[in-house]
C-alpha cells in the first residue's frame, strides 16, 4: 500500500546520500533555515485508472535548498540533478516509485537573507486494486464415460 510519508522520507534519504552534510527537514520550512538545509515537501498528486487491476499515482515533490550564496545553491542543484537523473526508481516502504522529471528555479535570496533554490521532482507509482479472492480447489477428479 502506498504511503506518502514513506515516499517523502525516501526522497530525503536520496538527498542525504548525495550530500551527506545535508540537514533534511520535511514539509515545514523553518523561519531561519540553516546553510546546508534541505526541505522536502509534498506539493500535489492524483491518480488515474490504467487497467481493471491497477491505477497510477502521480506525485510532485518540492525540494528547497538553502545555501550560503547563489553559487552554493547551484552547486547543490547540480549534484541533485545528476542524482535524480541517474535514479530511475527508488524504494519507499518496499514498493517502487519511478522518477519522471526533475527541474529547478534560479537561485534567489529570501526576505530573511538566506539563499535558496526550488526544485521539483515528478514521480509515479502503480497501485494494485483489491481483487476478489476465491477458495482454491482441493481435489480434481476426472470421469471418462466410454
Amino acid at each position: 500500500m502506498a504511503s506518502l510519508i514513506k515516499e517523502i522520507e525516501a526522497v530525503g534519504a536520496i538527498v542525504r546520500q548525495a550530500i551527506p552534510n545535508a540537514i533534511v527537514k520535511y514539509q515545514h520550512i523553518p523561519e531561519e533555515p540553516g546553510k546546508d538545509m534541505c526541505v522536502v515537501q509534498y506539493i500535489s498528486g492524483g491518480n488515474e485508472s490504467e487497467t481493471a487491476y491497477h491505477y497510477r499515482i502521480d506525485r510532485t515533490f518540492r525540494i528547497v535548498w538553502f545555501g550560503t550564496s547563489e553559487v552554493d545553491c547551484i552547486r547543490k542543484l547540480e549534484i541533485m540533478e545528476r542524482t535524480f537523473g541517474n535514479t530511475l526508481q527508488f524504494k519507499a516502504d518496499g514498493y517502487r516509485v519511478i522518477t519522471k522529471s526533475f527541474g529547478a528555479s534560479q537561485p534567489f535570496q529570501t526576505t530573511g537573507g538566506a539563499f535558496a533554490i526550488l526544485a521539483t521532482l515528478q514521480a509515479e507509482l502503480r497501485q494494485a486494486r483489491p481483487q476478489e479472492t476465491y477458495e482454491k480447489m482441493q481435489k480434481i477428479s476426472v470421469f471418462i464415460n466410454e
